[in-house]
């Protein structure tokens, strides 16, 4: 039996600022240091995947760079949904999956979590990467658990496309689209209580710019969406409008334009372009008048003959 070796870490950490520097280049916009700390998730969701691969789901920002090719706004934090027990006992496989040995030198220091309560109950866990003894990259983990999905998880690359000898790489499986669609029009949607005052109408723009992407960078048929968006909806206590409304509360339009002004994608750097298009994806979703599935080439609803069925 051969045995592992684990590669020299100061090498290994040039190796990889060699090939981040490199996709740097064929991605205008892109920071350096998010591809790094980009590749900090894949080395934990390697770990993660490897150890229970249909134990858990990729949610949240980073999902949506999964199916963007990372082209998606960047975030801090990963979320991630287990199929199966309590916050805790997703906590302590977390924890489990985070200690597995891949020889690769990285290694990841779990810091005591805090409950989030937003829509839904949450556990937010902060992570620090060490590659070698040198700390490499700092993020979060945001865990959740009872969530009902109406679709079946998608099968998607990591999110930083480099390969280096030694290092152990697998798919993700990644939140359904009609879902991650539903999740962000009925947050958007939903009225937030605050401390003081009556409730408040949204203010996440970055829900608006993930819409967008998805609009540019997946396809979904229109009858699976329209069930996650009613299932979703009845989960909130909400009623859909028959068209997407635009976001009228002050600082939107600053919002946005902050949101989107260093990712790559989506290519809608205004709030109205942003809402034109994903109005031009839900509206007839909202209104029962589209069929077939969604075309994010033509930006229309199509036959399922028309429609190349990829997904980045």
């Amino acid at each position: 039996m051969t045995e592992r070796r684990t590669p020299d870490p100061q090498a290994t950490r040039q190796a990889i600022a060699d090939r981040l520097r490199q996709l740097t280049r064929g991605r205008p916009g892109t920071q350096l240091a998010d591809l790094g700390r980009q590749f900090a998730y894949d080395r934990l969701l390697s770990r993660v995947f490897v150890a229970g691969r249909h134990e858990w789901v990729l949610k949240g920002a980073t999902a949506i760079l999964a199916r963007s090719g990372g082209q998606a706004r960047h975030t801090l934090d990963v979320d991630l949904y287990r199929r199966e027990g309590d916050l805790i006992e997703a906590e302590a496989a977390l924890h489990a999956a985070a200690a597995r040995d891949l020889g690769d030198a990285f290694r990841f220091a779990l810091h005591p979590s805090r409950r989030l309560t937003q829509d839904r109950e949450a556990l937010r866990i902060p992570v620090v990467a060490y590659l070698g003894a040198t700390e490499f990259a700092s993020f979060h983990v945001d865990l959740v658990t009872g969530i009902l999905m109406t679709g079946t998880p998608d099968e998607m690359p990591p999110l930083v496309p480099i390969d280096l000898p030694g290092i152990v790489r697998t798919t993700y499986e990644v939140y359904p689209v009609a879902d991650h669609v539903a999740d962000k029009v009925c947050a958007m949607l939903e009225l937030h209580p605050r401390s003081s005052g009556p409730p408040v109408a949204s203010t996440r723009y970055r829900d608006l710019a993930d819409l967008a992407v998805l609009a540019r960078a997946t396809t979904v048929g229109a009858e699976n969406l329209q069930v996650a968006l009613a299932s979703e909806a009845s989960r909130r206590g909400l009623a859909l409008p028959r068209a997407f409304p635009k976001p009228i509360a002050a600082g939107w339009r600053a919002g946005y334009v902050r949101v989107v002004a260093r990712a790559p994608w989506p290519p809608e750097k205004d709030l109205d372009t942003a809402f034109a298009t994903v109005r031009t994806f839900l509206d007839p979703v909202l209104r029962g008048a589209a069929a077939g599935w969604w075309n994010p080439e033509t930006l229309s609803w199509s036959p399922l003959a028309d429609v190349r069925r990829t997904s980045r």
